[in-house]
């Protein structure tokens, strides 16, 4: 989060509840401060989104796209690239399960290709953790820019591996942080994909603060 922190433009696919958003939606205050920075942040559910509003700064935009929203044709376009030539697709037996987990993409096509109203590397970050999660990831892969990070959600689920494997195929490599939930006791996997990984050549030193020894050093000492 601090490091990501130094990023100015956020796009964010979010499904989840608003537990991890609002300690994200503070540091979106600081990542998109910047005069013409801009983040985004796709919703499915409006009540959701009208509460993210009211406790909103300024620079952050909410856009609802519902299951079944009409998509402009030239987006709808672009998503049935996607889908003449899409990867594996699972769904279980219960709906309700496949779009709170993001597996359906056709319903969600106006939400996934949300992001091609924007220019091509308009955003250094995209976060996926919503609907329509390997369509979203073959968007992203296309609209950000080059040295941008794509963080994706739960990626210790092999339903997603039609994603994974589109974001391999463009050129993205992967790198895992598994670890305990705020909700849930088993562990699971938040992952970034990056495709220069010099994007991480200045992120070297630690700062002299206080940390777990309980004593900091000064330059000077």
């Amino acid at each position: 989060m601090d490091y990501l922190s130094g990023f100015p433009s956020i796009a964010e696919n979010d499904q989840a509840g608003p537990q991890g958003f609002r300690v994200w939606l503070w540091r979106l205050v600081a990542v998109v401060g910047r005069p013409c920075s801009r983040s985004h942040q796709r919703r499915a559910h409006p009540d959701w989104a009208q509460r993210v509003t009211l406790i909103a700064p300024k620079n952050l935009q909410v856009i609802v796209r519902q299951m079944g929203a009409p998509c402009p044709e030239a987006r709808a376009s672009l998503a049935k690239q996607f889908f003449a030539d899409a990867p594996e697709l699972p769904v279980s037996a219960d709906r309700s399960h496949n779009i709170l987990h993001g597996f359906l993409c056709e319903e969600f096509t106006a939400y996934a290709t949300e992001i091609a109203d924007f220019e091509r590397e308009t955003f250094d970050v995209v976060m996926i953790d919503g609907m329509a999660r390997t369509l979203t990831a073959w968007m992203a892969a296309q609209y950000i820019k080059r040295d941008g990070i794509i963080v994706f959600d739960n990626t210790d689920r092999w339903q997603y591996n039609g994603a994974y494997r589109l974001l391999n195929a463009a050129g993205f490599r992967r790198i895992d942080f598994y670890g305990p939930g705020p909700v849930n006791r088993q562990e699971w996997c938040t992952s970034l994909f990056v495709r220069d990984l010099n994007v991480f050549q200045d992120n070297i030193d630690s700062p002299h603060d206080d940390c777990d020894l309980n004593w900091y050093c000064r330059l000077d000492d």
